[in-house]
């Protein structure tokens, strides 16, 4: 895993990253909040030092933009959003984790999910936790080109329009027994393994993650492909 790159000095003073601490601080998943606009023009500028002219352009646009702060009350200093955008050739998403110094984009980068629990000094110190913790690297950090999402039973995994009973029935029998809630059980060497599963794409992979202070280790086995799933790109 990639260590945390240093801290970028200037923030514009303290007020504004209070702004963001108190625009953010009430809401949960599923909760859309407020961000300053200066923060959110000093989170554009962070991404677009790093080369994300892109990710930084959907942050800026706040007539297209959505912003929702994601719940991680395991960060003491570190906030998370996530910025959605309308785009005519589809829906646009950037995971940004911030804490005013320095932000950092999560989708696809597991490492940058890790830097970050790194720099905020997270313990694992229960199964709840955590779950909690490969919930969110799964989600924050899945990946831009297919479609990814997290399963527990067999009707959360989403079918095509045109699946018949046929498709339904196979598909209940190569993996209605193996689908789970996540659970945690502890590793050998220390922190917690959590299995889950997960849709990527057409395929059904099994996730076991061993969570530990400072670390997320991601083993990947595929259970089913082919599934009957609408075409993801």
């Amino acid at each position: 895993m990639t260590e945390r790159t240093g801290m970028r000095p200037g923030w514009r003073g303290t007020a504004l990253w209070l702004a963001l601490v108190a625009a953010a601080g009430c809401g949960g998943t599923g909760q859309r909040q407020g961000v300053d606009d200066d923060v959110r023009e000093q989170v554009a500028e962070q991404l677009a030092e790093q080369g994300r002219d892109g990710a930084a352009e959907v942050v800026r646009d706040r007539a297209e933009t959505t912003v929702e702060q994601l719940d991680t009350p395991y960060l003491p200093t570190w906030s998370v959003f996530q910025f959605d955008q309308q785009a005519p050739s589809g829906e646009i998403q950037h995971i940004v984790a911030t804490d005013g110094q320095e932000s950092l984009l999560l989708r696809a980068a597991p490492d940058a999910f890790v830097s970050v629990l790194r720099a905020d000094g997270v313990t694992v110190e229960d199964e709840a936790l955590a779950i909690d913790l490969a919930r969110d690297y799964l989600y924050m950090t899945r990946p831009t080109d297919v479609h990814a999402y997290l399963v527990e039973e067999l009707d959360e995994i989403q079918l095509r329009t045109d699946a018949t009973d046929a498709d339904r029935a196979e598909l209940e029998e190569r993996v209605g027994d193996v689908l789970a809630p996540a659970r945690a059980q502890p590793s050998a060497d220390g922190g917690y393994e959590v299995t889950a599963f997960v849709v990527s794409g057409n395929v059904l992979q099994r996730r076991v993650l061993t969570v530990a202070d400072g670390t997320i280790d991601d083993e990947v086995e595929v259970l089913a492909e082919d599934l009957p799933v609408p075409f993801s790109r």
